[in-house]
């Protein structure tokens, strides 16, 4: 989960180094673009590859600024609002190829500290949790994200010591370490 690449903390390292250099989506290089979704030499594929997802590459790879419209408004630290997430959810899962799984991949290597990616390796785990039901629509991850931020663990003070205040900011997006299966 922690320690250099391959592992979770890496991973949401690289992306955030990515997203201060550069706040804009489309001016990210190519290779900064696909460590985000999952793919590429930089990713190791934690918190979801999104290699299956063609349509979703191809706008990532050609015309990133359709991505970067609804991206570059979720803000980099700051509060978020569940109607903020599920209006820039609602936009980015219009875009053809772009589900749930790319969408909140991009959510959680933005802000590892509020979102969760959904995927094939923790929708399974998240349907037991979630009474059977995998989260594939917007609403449903919304119902999701109501839930983990309501925890006691989410709504904790940053701790003063340092690894932990690391894993702290880190803590919505490392679920997918916990629920993750092989499939």
């Amino acid at each position: 989960m922690t320690g250099p690449s391959p592992s979770y903390s890496e991973e949401l390292r690289l992306a955030q180094v990515a997203f201060r250099r550069e706040p804009k989506f489309e001016n990210l290089t190519k290779d900064e673009r696909n460590l985000l979704m999952g793919i590429g030499r930089s990713s190791s594929g934690f918190l979801g590859s999104m290699r299956p997802a063609g349509y979703a590459r191809g706008i990532v790879g050609q015309t990133p600024e359709q991505v970067g419209l609804v991206l570059d408004r979720l803000p980099l630290q700051g509060p978020v609002t569940l109607a903020e997430a599920t209006i820039l959810l609602n936009e980015l899962t219009q875009l053809k190829g772009i589900k749930i799984g790319v969408a909140t991949r991009f959510f959680a290597v933005k802000r590892p500290d509020l979102f969760v990616s959904v995927n094939n390796g923790s929708n399974p785990q998240l349907a037991k949790i979630l009474g059977g039901r995998e989260v594939t629509t917007v609403k449903q991850y919304i119902a999701l994200l109501r839930d983990v931020w309501a925890t006691e663990w989410h709504q904790s003070d940053k701790p003063a010591d340092k690894d932990e205040a690391l894993l702290w900011q880190l803590r919505a997006a490392l679920l997918d370490s916990a629920l993750y299966e092989s499939v």
